[in-house]
């Protein structure tokens, strides 16, 4: 309404009437025509231009040709083209909002309906069925990727990511989840239950065919709650990844890759000091001392969706500040297959232990839950875990 008011106070100034717009935040070519036709101030029409929602606005060569005629400075029209390129995802983004906690929160209903005998056949058939695609070069933020990409998307023009992996890391399964009594009893999992994981892998699994594979995983308890018991060993920024739409540069934008071990921290005190304080092991420690940390430690992740709709206190950080505790860790059990290979998996029988970096290519992705022992131990049903929100 203000913009509608100001407008029209401008145009009664300059002796003519006010145009009528379609809403109070959009404008038209036409109307910014008659403004600079009518001289309003062009600082004036630039912010009558940024303040619309841009859904109304024509960059065809015509349009743009037809402002410059009317009088329009070259801020005018970059300012024109800049508000309509941002208005598709705007408004794809307000579009979902509505329905996106219910599409996202896929994980644990697909994997229910992959393992339901009656269901498992469709089921198999729609995650087949989720396709790679090519980011916009608009998308600026966690919400405009997950908003507008379930299986996230890449900038090159044929993807090849896997797309229901993706699919899987983008789910937002609800943060009071407890550990499914259907994996492990419900009981804390261990380096044994990744180790037996890791044995009944199928062989045919590659990086890219995850979805050809989903019945038999489901079954094994991929897209269920799981929570693990340990020692935090390490945490590093994500990079750009496809499942964030290549998004990155800020920490809002990537995942937090932490790893979690099953004994006490394996190094020294001044390490874990230097680690604590922000120090990336990979730039500290040699490469035998790297392994020490990353080769017996299970992946667990925090995704920047997740963390934007329910987990805002969780930071860097504070993950950082906790590395050589005890740690309480919930979230979805998937399987990472873009690192079923013996360069990566040190679970696999034939990994080259020389530079294989994880302990499974399992992993719990997303962190639904995530706590640190206030005492010297915890059992898992201590009354002395404190949620790393609340440090």
């Amino acid at each position: 309404m203000l913009l509608r008011i100001t407008t029209i106070v401008f145009f009664g100034m300059c002796g003519i009437a006010a145009f009528a717009q379609p809403a109070s935040n959009q404008v038209t070519n036409a109307d910014i025509s008659k403004m600079l036709k009518a001289g309003v101030d062009q600082r004036l029409v630039k912010w009558v231009i940024e303040n619309s929602d841009g859904r109304m606005l024509d960059t065809s060569p015509t349009a743009i040709q037809a402002l410059k005629a009317a009088g329009g400075s070259q801020a005018i029209l970059d300012a024109v083209s800049a508000k309509a390129k941002k208005a598709p995802v705007a408004a794809a983004t307000a579009a979902s909002k509505k329905m996106h906690s219910l599409r996202m929160k896929h994980g644990a209903a697909a994997g229910a309906a992959l393992r339901n005998p009656t269901t498992s056949a469709r089921a198999e058939k729609q995650v087949e069925s989720l396709q790679g695609e090519t980011c916009e070069d608009t998308l600026q933020t966690a919400d405009d990727c997950h908003a507008n990409h379930k299986t996230g998307c890449t900038h090159s023009e044929n993807p090849r990511y896997d797309a229901y992996l993706n699919y899987l890391k983008n789910g937002l399964p609800n943060a009071n989840s407890t550990a499914s009594p259907d994996v492990n009893g419900g009981n804390p999992v261990n380096a044994d239950f990744f180790a037996s994981l890791e044995s009944g892998i199928p062989d045919t699994l590659t990086s890219t065919n995850h979805a050809q594979h989903s019945v038999e995983l489901a079954q094994m308890g991929e897209g269920q709650i799981v929570t693990i018991v340990g020692t935090l060993y390490y945490t590093i920024h994500g990079g750009s990844e496809t499942c964030n739409c290549q998004l990155s540069g800020d920490d809002s934008l990537i995942d937090f890759h932490i790893g979690v071990g099953f004994a006490d921290f394996p190094l020294d005190a001044g390490v874990l000091s230097q680690l604590r304080s922000g120090s990336e092991y990979s730039k500290i420690l040699s490469r035998r001392d790297q392994h020490l940390l990353d080769q017996p430690a299970v992946v667990v992740e925090m995704t920047p969706y997740y963390r934007e709709q329910f987990r805002p206190n969780w930071t860097f950080p504070k993950v950082q500040n906790v590395i050589g505790r005890q740690v309480k860790v919930a979230g979805q059990l998937i399987i990472d297959n873009v690192h079923h290979k013996p360069a990566d998996d040190c679970g696999l029988a034939d990994a080259d232990l020389s530079s294989c970096w994880r302990a499974s290519v399992w992993e719990v992705h997303p962190v639904t839950s995530f706590q640190v022992c206030g005492a010297d131990h915890c059992d898992v049903n201590s009354a002395n875990w404190v949620n790393l929100d609340d440090m």
